[in-house]
Parts: C-alpha cells; structure tokens; sequence
C-alpha cells in the first residue's frame, strides 16, 4: 500500500545507522589530519579535542545519514 511505511525496514534502517554514523564520525574525527589540513576539512572534521569538534563531527555523521534514510524510506 502506497503512503505506509515497513516497520522491519525502518527498524534495519535504524540498526545500520547506529553503525553508519558511528564509522562516519570516527572517519570525520581524522579527516583534518589526513587532509593536510584543508581548509575544507574544517568545516566537517576535528580541528582539537573540544566537546565542540566532537559535536560536530557526531551532528555531520548524524545529519547525513538522515538525508540518506529520507531518500531510502
């Protein structure tokens, strides 16, 4: 039926994203370093080791796997 969604599939969504979000951040927490440090870096990876990077870097991983699983369902 059009307009429902599956609850298994929200439910898997919801599991992988746990881990997608979680290999996203740690990846976003190296990026500056790997980068070289770009300027483009900064905007989504950890510049130090403030409560804030990490918040980012959690909110980037976070925000993009919502725009993914809005696509998928």
């Amino acid at each position: 039926m059009r307009g429902t969604v599956n609850k298994r599939r929200v439910a898997i969504s919801e599991a992988a994203g746990s881990i997608v979000i979680y290999c996203a951040a740690v990846f976003l927490h190296f990026v500056y370093p790997l980068s070289g440090g770009s300027a483009l870096s900064i905007l989504f990876g950890a510049v130090n080791e403030s409560v804030w990077e990490h918040t980012k870097i959690f909110s980037a991983a976070y925000i993009g796997w919502s725009l993914l699983q809005l696509c998928w369902l």
